[in-house]
This record gives C-alpha cells, structure tokens and sequence, in this order.
C-alpha cells in the first residue's frame, strides 16, 4: 500500500505538467543555458547499452541548433512542436495527433534534439515549453519500440548535465524512473544506473525525485540491485549540502519506512521554527514530528 502511494505521486508529478513541476520547486524555474553534452557517467551508461551513436546524433544536434530545426522543418508536424511562436493548444494537440502513426527513427532523434535544446526565457514561455515537452514525453514513452536505443540514454544524459534547464533535468529523472517496467534489460539498466547516479546530486529535487523513484521500484521488484530506501532516505534529509526540495521528499520516505533518528527530530524541529524554511518543507517537518508522537503512544502512522 505505501509503495502504491509513493508510485501514484511519482506519477501525478510526471503528468500533471508545469504546475506540479512548480509546486515541487517551489516557484519559478530558472533557465540554464550553456550547452547539452551529457555528463561522462551518463555517456558511459549509453555506452555500455550499446547506443552510443543516437546519443552522438543528439549531441551534434544540439550543438547546432539550426541544423536539427532545419531537419525538423521537412517534418509538417514537428515543424509545429517544435515551434515556440506557434500557439500551445496547437503544439499539444500536434504531438497527440502526430504520434498516433509510426514514427521513424530520425523523427525520434530530432525530438531528443528538442528535448535537450533551451527552454525560452521567461516565466511564461518557460512553463509552457516544459508542459509541452512533458506531453511529448509521455507521448513518447507509449512507443517503447520505436524509441528503443536513442530517447532513454538522451534523457539519462539530460539527467546528468548541469547545464539544462533545471526543471527539464527533474523531468528526465521522473520519465526514466517511470518508464523501467516497460523497458527492455540493457535500457533499464541504463535507467536504474542513472537513477542510483542522480542519488549524489546536491542541488534542486534531482536526488529526492530518484529516491522516490528507487523506492517505488524497489517495492516493485524492478531493481537489478538492492536498494535500501530507509538508509538513503536518512543520509540524504541529514545532507545540509542537498537540497531542501530534495531533503523534503527524503524525510517524507522516512517518516513512511518508519525511520527513528534524533537527529531527523532535531532537523525537523528547525525547520518548523524557522519561517525562511519553505511552507512545505515546514509541512513535511510537522508530518514526521506527528508521527513520532503517534508511535511513542502505541498508535503508528500509517
């Protein structure tokens, strides 16, 4: 029952768009700009599935922006998904229509080029774009077959770079740990590395989004390796370096896993009492300090 609870979050954040990717990070995202080389673990990941070259084909894609649209152009409907002068009821209802036949290869490749590029500046245009490319996401990941060996090492290198957009690398850590019981062994593998990988990730919800992550495939069976959500759960809310966003979520499973530590009472404490510390973090604080009230009466929270 609880892992159905943590999968149905996991799940209602990777559906419900931009504005449950706004409330998980608490406000307005800001762009990163630079390039989309992935990081070399990511790459490394690829290699070892055996898709280095899409992940190649993506990364000279990106790197020359005019080339992937000029490519994209000959395509009527991506043209149009691609396009952030187009209106985006436009756009969304492109990608539902569009990936209702076959796509090719190349389509899928030229979609992981509008994956990783920029996300326009501006709170407005940024959130729409994100919305947009989580449709065509999900979208995506109903086609298994024909994105095998180019979209799941894009998004594991996307997850690894510091240089997107933050709220599309969170994204990509969502998509991935949502689409493992549907994928075949090696890209799986790469999922679950990238998963385990993103664990160390200090800023933003990254590492808090894979813990969630794990612990739900976990609970499912769907993991290569063991994976203990309660130890990482502690180490990761006591990590002052991680983010609250991520930490939040980490004392949240702890609370669930039944997790006693003193000194995730003492965190949890601070948190209420300090007003600089987000509201739903100071939620989340006074969650798991009910529960422990409620276990040292003999009546456990569930």
């Amino acid at each position: 029952m609880r892992m159905k609870r943590t999968a149905l979050l996991l799940g209602l954040i990777v559906a419900g768009g931009a504005g449950m990717l706004a409330w998980w990070h608490f406000g307005k995202q800001v762009p990163a700009g630079g390039t989309t080389a992935p990081a070399p673990a990511a790459a490394s990941s690829a290699r070892e599935a055996g898709t280095t070259r899409p992940v190649l084909a993506v990364q000279e894609a990106v790197s020359l922006p005019a080339d992937w649209r000029v490519k994209a152009a000959a395509h009527p409907a991506l043209a149009v998904i691609v396009d952030p002068s187009q209106r985006l009821p436009r756009r969304l209802e492109t990608v539902a229509q569009w990936l209702q036949s076959p796509v090719t290869p190349e389509e899928v490749v030229l979609c992981a080029a509008f994956l990783c590029s920029p996300v326009p500046p501006g709170a407005g245009p940024e959130d729409r774009e994100r919305a947009l490319r989580n449709d065509l996401l999900n979208a995506l990941r109903s086609r298994t077959a024909e994105t095998a060996g180019i979209l799941v090492p894009v998004l594991a290198a996307q997850a690894g770079d510091p240089a997107q957009d933050e709220g599309l690398r969170t994204y990509a850590v969502q998509h991935l740990a949502s689409w493992v019981p549907d994928l075949p062994a090696d890209e799986r593998q790469v999922a679950e590395q990238t998963l385990r990988k993103t664990l160390a990730t200090k800023e933003a919800a990254h590492a808090g989004t894979a813990l969630l992550g794990l612990h739900d495939l976990s609970g499912a069976g769907l993991l290569a390796g063991s994976f203990d959500t309660a130890s990482e759960a502690r180490r990761m809310a006591l990590d002052e370096r991680c983010d609250i966003r991520s930490r939040l979520t980490a004392l949240a499973l702890c609370r669930q896993t039944g997790v006693v530590d003193p000194r995730l009472a003492d965190m949890a404490r601070q948190w209420i009492a300090d007003p600089s510390v987000p509201e739903v973090a100071r939620r989340a604080a006074g969650a798991f300090i009910s529960s422990l009230s409620a276990s040292s009466s003999g009546n456990p929270s569930s």
